[in-house]
């Protein structure tokens, strides 16, 4: 082999080891991001399991709600309709 045979392999091994070196320093990069993006998620979802206690905490608050509601309801609409019949038989009584 002759000096520019060697000198040609070696600057073909010089290109794949940059090639090499570009394509692993790519990967740390997408890596790094990946990272930073699965940090970023992560955080997220914590912030979602907060707001879902907190959701379900209203839930049992305006059940609560619901249900006084609809007891105050069964008490007060009764009273109220007695009072709108005994008002419409005494005027179908003061009529002639």
């Amino acid at each position: 082999m002759n000096s520019r045979e060697v000198e040609g392999k070696l600057r073909i091994v010089q290109v794949i080891l940059a090639a090499n070196v570009v394509l692993v320093l790519g990967l740390f990069v997408w890596l790094y991001q990946l990272n930073h993006q699965l940090g970023e998620t992560r955080d997220e979802l914590k912030v979602m399991h907060v707001f879902e206690r907190r959701m379900d905490s209203m839930d049992t608050k305006m059940q609560a709600a619901e249900d006084h509601m609809v007891n105050r309801m069964n008490t007060e609409i009764p009273a109220m309709l007695d009072k709108y019949i005994d008002k419409k038989l005494a005027e179908k009584m003061a009529k002639p």
